[in-house]
């Protein structure tokens, strides 16, 4: 991996991973700032086989030796990753909005915190598959499910869940389905044993009412 490092407005240098701490030091140790600041770098591009990796880093500075070797050891660290943990990578550094190196590491080192589940890539998807699996603490027998409204489940429990999803999947932490979504869904159930039945929408009741309770059709 390289990346490219620029100071100021000056053209940016090319560097090999690992960086040489060494090399740094004397540059850092050169006040050159109003009030004796240090100068800093920033990654202007960083070149890998890791995508997420340099959509996040660029733009970030490096104030310090300390910067260097954490970046030294977040690349070392992100090229152990196995192909699913880089997908689940690119996921968790989306979900948790980095904004510096020392995040970006964080996510990198507690990348066991975080799950891809395969294949859900919308709201829609991540709805049905949190109802056929029993994912959620609400339960849907088997005649109600064409009429749900899985995009409406899925964005609600996306919220909830703050997750994100990415081209291979949708990437969560790894812990249980909150229940604050899932309080709609229990709501719904109550509705529906309130009626005393279902019927798609837009389908009155056989005496002509309207008093079937109505959720969306297949969507």
């Amino acid at each position: 991996m390289e990346v490219y490092l620029s100071r100021n407005r000056q053209p940016s240098c090319l560097h090999l991973f690992p960086l040489s701490v060494d090399r740094f030091q004397e540059f850092f140790a050169q006040p050159t700032g109003p009030g004796g600041r240090s100068p800093q770098l920033a990654i202007e591009r960083f070149v890998g086989p890791i995508e997420c990796l340099e959509h996040s880093l660029k733009g970030m500075a490096l104030r310090s030796l300390d910067d260097v070797s954490q970046l030294n050891a977040l690349v070392e660290k992100a090229e152990c990753l196995g192909e699913r943990d880089l997908k689940i990578l690119s996921g968790a550094l989306q979900m948790e909005n980095v904004s510096c190196l020392a995040e970006v590491y964080r996510t990198v080192q507690n990348i066991s915190d975080y799950e891809l589940i395969g294949g859900v890539t919308t709201e829609r998807a991540l709805g049905q598959w949190l109802v056929e699996t029993g994912q959620m603490d609400v339960s849907f027998s088997e005649d109600v499910r064409p009429y749900l409204d899985y995009a409406g489940i899925g964005s609600a429990q996306s919220e909830a869940l703050g997750g994100a999803f990415t081209p291979y999947g949708y990437v969560k932490r790894r812990e249980e389905v909150p229940t604050q979504a899932t309080e709609a869904m229990e709501r719904m159930r109550e509705k529906q044993m309130e009626y005393g039945s279902i019927r798609p929408a837009g389908e009155s009741s056989p005496e002509g009412s309207s008093q079937g309770f109505q959720m969306g059709g297949p969507v």
